[in-house]
């Protein structure tokens, strides 16, 4: 049986996740978020050690254009961070409440 809805795995040690299309195939992998993408998000309050500590927590949601996985820099807040389904790039950074 084919798998028809895209998922989203987070490795064991929390530092990448894996977008799966429906036929179960995974599409890309993206690592912690650098530095330089998150002060181009507006989240420039972090050193690169924190984010590089961090790890993914859980899959928030996906929808046709993007994944949202929520996201923990090390001794920080939560975070979700949304990628773009079609080429994986970071595209919006919100605390998570």
């Amino acid at each position: 049986m084919n798998q028809t809805i895209p998922t989203v795995d987070i490795s064991n040690d929390g530092k990448t996740i894996t977008y799966k299309g429906g036929d179960g195939i995974a599409k890309w992998i993206v690592g912690i978020p650098s530095l330089g993408d998150w002060q181009r998000l507006g989240r420039g309050v972090y050193k690169e050690e924190a984010l590089k500590q961090g790890i993914f927590r859980w899959l928030s949601g996906i929808t046709e254009n993007d994944v949202t996985v929520v996201f923990s820099p090390h001794g920080g807040l939560d975070f979700n961070l949304s990628y773009s389904v079609k080429n994986a790039k970071l595209i919006k950074i919100f605390e998570t409440r």
